[in-house]
């Protein structure tokens, strides 16, 4: 494409108020969004399909204005957004709608620091009015998330189930206090318990229960590594009620309880 075949309509870096909610009810744009977390947490829900997104830095979307969503931020540490509200045109100029080639809605970037930069370069030039540059920097943007989309659909392992399980593996990982449901999760992807169950496992190589465990643990002794809590407090942080389940989970995986472990670091 040359840099006509992509029009720019609003572009820019916005940091989230701790207070952000974002309700998109299907109408509230025409175009396309091209939405990219740089920093901070949050939540976005997709209406259609049911999806939920634990949003973190390299997260990216291509929103469909025809789609609902509902976005919230964390008010500890709220999102940082680039993003580039745009349209396809035709070899006359004329808008496409829809657009038959537009990439997926969800990827996890990886290489971050590189697309990065060329939003940045992208927001910048249509801040400055250099739209064409600014359209030759979303084509690039766009380049690399069909090659980064690419990559991913070839290898099997890494369908919409994995990516799926991906953003909940980050969400227990970013808030293992919270009540993580088996049951609720799998109803979330449409499948009965036990099947999520194997391919969690298949994902993974260990059981729903066991990451979750696992990952408590983790910042349970991170906690009693670098803090006075006691143990009773930092069961509780740990999404412990019982202090007794906490412990004895505690010494199955360690081998010490966590007086001894915190003891022993002394």
């Amino acid at each position: 494409m040359d840099s006509k075949d992509i029009k720019i309509n609003s572009a820019g870096k916005v940091q989230c108020g701790s207070e952000w909610k974002w309700k998109i009810s299907g109408t509230s744009f025409p175009d396309y969004d091209l939405w990219c977390i740089l920093g901070g947490k949050g939540k976005l829900t997709v209406f259609e399909g049911g999806r939920e997104y634990m949003l973190s830095a390299g997260d990216c979307f291509i929103l469909r204005g025809k789609d609902s969503y509902y976005g919230i931020t964390d008010k500890k540490d709220p999102l940082l957004v680039i993003y580039a509200h745009f349209d396809f045109l035709d070899t006359g100029g004329r808008v496409l709608r829809p657009f038959n080639g537009v990439p997926a809605r969800y990827r996890k970037i990886s290489n971050s620091p590189f697309f990065t930069g060329i939003l940045e370069r992208m927001a910048l030039r249509f801040r400055e009015n250099r739209h064409d540059s600014a359209e030759i920097w979303l084509k690039a943007a766009l380049a690399e998330i069909s090659y980064q989309d690419f990559s991913i659909s070839s290898d099997e392992a890494m369908d919409e189930n994995r990516l799926f399980i991906e953003n909940i593996k980050r969400e227990i990982m970013d808030y293992p206090e919270r009540r993580h449901s088996l049951k609720e999760i799998a109803e979330k992807s449409s499948y009965c318990r036990d099947h999520f169950s194997r391919l969690f496992k298949s994902a993974t190589g260990i059981s729903f229960r066991e990451f979750l465990i696992q990952t408590r643990m983790e910042k349970a002794k991170f906690l009693l590594d670098s803090s006075g809590l006691s143990v009773g407090k930092t069961a509780r942080l740990c999404g412990y009620g019982d202090i007794y389940m906490f412990s004895r989970q505690f010494k199955t995986i360690t081998g010490k309880s966590p007086t001894e472990y915190r003891d022993g670091k002394r």
